[in-house]
């Protein structure tokens, strides 16, 4: 049972994050305005960790691509987090 709610906690937590610097990614990508109500949320809440990672990941064709990998780098850590918790 706690098991479970600590599956959940975290596919959930982790989850939404990822959601949200993918969704800051294709939205880059397909040059969506940031400049609505959706736009400024993804960025107000992704901010904190894609601009300092801008300095060390460049983007590509202008491509966030630092968006990118940290996405895929939570993704791991999300994996290896309930790798360890079922044992």
């Amino acid at each position: 049972m706690l098991l479970q709610i600590a599956n959940l906690l975290i596919e959930s937590a982790f989850g939404f994050v990822i959601f949200l610097l993918l969704l800051r990614f294709y939205m880059q990508a397909f040059r969506a305005p940031f400049r609505n109500p959706a736009g400024e949320l993804v960025t107000g809440l992704t901010n904190w960790i894609v601009r300092p990672a801008r300095r060390f990941i460049p983007g590509l064709y202008g491509l966030d691509l630092s968006s990118l990998v940290i996405a895929w780098v939570l993704e791991v850590i999300m994996l290896a987090l309930l790798r360890l918790l079922m044992g």
